[in-house]
């Protein structure tokens, strides 16, 4: 999973109010089947098409620069539909006679005994869900799928289908009494008919992501997110409300043993040891107790399910504060493993903390925007042992550098 990806996936639960706790890829199945059908000629050029082959049929000695000047069409345009047409099997010269004739398929394109519609041959990939072999979300058909050939898994319904299937049979049949409106938002041209599939379909699977936030409420929210929005998946929604992540941050794929009210607001069942892991590997803490976190495995009023709580003592405990301190200034952090991301909230109410970050954020601003001497001037003023003290707590090395090499070096 990227950064780039996560930040999509915030970005859209921070647009519906919620609070973003987690997400995991996950590959979901998919077939793609192959389509033939009959579609009306909503080809622009096909009136240009259908006047050179009837003027042919009348007329088919007639050269092309008379064939122009009398259908009212520039020479160079006729020559080059003519061409299109025998390149499309429409047409064909015929040298022994010294003429064009037409070809059967140009027959069928182009010349209908009761003067309706002409209709012409289409084709399309569609792509279905591979559980349940069906149509899915519109929204996925939205964007050009990135697909995976091949799939496999213990999680979902080992499903083999063929062309000549009765899932294939259904599918055909919901195509054929497809509403214009529905067919537009899969890319199936209007009136379309005839459908047939062609080969076997293709084993395949999309990249999806289960997505956990909490909603103004405090419940938490359980959904499904491909690209860039929510989509539903059938296979998953009658029991989505199950998913969480397990004692060992192991994401649970819906197998629980708890009963349905107590694991809906449920995101976290994590036991003390892996969140203890979680902090070590974020900050490098060491002995790490209950009074770093707040930790409760059901979504509550506005707050995430784990809460780092940093003091000024577990703050010089860590051995990253450049991390720490970024992740207080914006109150939360991102823990990336394997497939998957959970965000924990980062706070801090200890009073002495909150002076030394003030100090750090003034010894920041006096450097960025006055530079290294009006800094220094000012760290010698105030309290020199205590400021270079602050300095070493705060782990600001660049600082301490730039000080020594201002007032020893440059000095002299």
């Amino acid at each position: 999973m990227t950064m780039e990806q996560i930040d999509i996936i915030k970005e859209k639960v921070k647009s519906l109010g919620r609070t973003f706790v987690g997400a995991t890829e996950l590959w979901y199945p998919t077939y793609m089947v192959h389509l033939d059908f009959e579609k009306p000629n909503d080809d622009p050029m096909y009136p240009i098409d259908w006047a050179i082959m009837h003027f042919i049929k009348d007329m088919p000695k007639v050269d092309k620069t008379s064939m122009a000047r009398i259908i009212g069409m520039e020479p160079s345009l006729v020559e080059y539909r003519i061409k299109f047409l025998c390149d499309q099997d429409d047409l064909m010269y015929n040298p022994n006679y010294g003429h064009y004739e037409i070809l059967s398929k140009g027959e069928k394109d182009f010349f209908s005994p009761d003067g309706s519609v002409m209709y012409i041959h289409g084709s399309k990939d569609l792509l279905i869900d591979g559980n349940k072999l069906s149509i899915m979300d519109e929204k996925v058909y939205s964007v050009r799928s990135m697909i995976r050939a091949g799939y496999k898994s213990d999680i979902v319904e080992n499903v083999t289908v063929t062309k000549d299937s009765r899932p294939m049979r259904m599918l055909i049949r919901k195509l054929e009494s497809m509403t214009n409106t529905n067919k537009a938002k899969y890319d199936i041209p209007a009136d379309s008919r005839n459908f047939e599939t062609t080969d076997e379909p293709t084993l395949g699977s999309i990249k999806i992501y289960f997505v956990f936030s909490i909603d103004r409420m405090g419940n938490a929210c359980k959904d499904i997110f491909y690209n860039d929005d929510f989509i539903k998946i059938p296979y998953y929604s009658a029991d989505i409300h199950k998913f969480y992540y397990g004692r060992n941050l192991n994401f649970n794929y819906g197998f629980t043993n708890y009963e349905e009210k107590d694991v809906k607001n449920r995101i976290f069942d994590l036991s003390t040891e892996t969140i203890c892991t979680i902090l070590h590997n974020l900050y490098k803490w060491k002995n790490i107790d209950e009074s770093y976190y707040t930790y409760k495995n059901y979504s509550y009023f506005n707050s995430r399910p784990l809460t780092v709580n940093v003091t000024l003592k577990s703050f010089l405990a860590s051995r990253e504060r450049k991390a720490l301190k970024e992740d207080i200034k914006y109150g939360e952090v991102d823990y990336l493993f394997g497939d998957s991301v959970i965000t924990l909230s980062v706070v801090t109410k200890d009073p002495e903390l909150r002076i030394l970050l003030d100090f750090d954020k003034k010894v920041e601003d006096l450097y960025v925007k006055q530079g290294v001497e009006k800094l220094v001037s000012w760290l010698c003023e105030s309290n020199l042992a205590q400021n270079r003290k602050n300095l070493i707590s705060l782990q600001r090395f660049d600082i301490l550098e730039k000080m020594d090499n201002y007032l020893f070096i440059q000095s002299n």
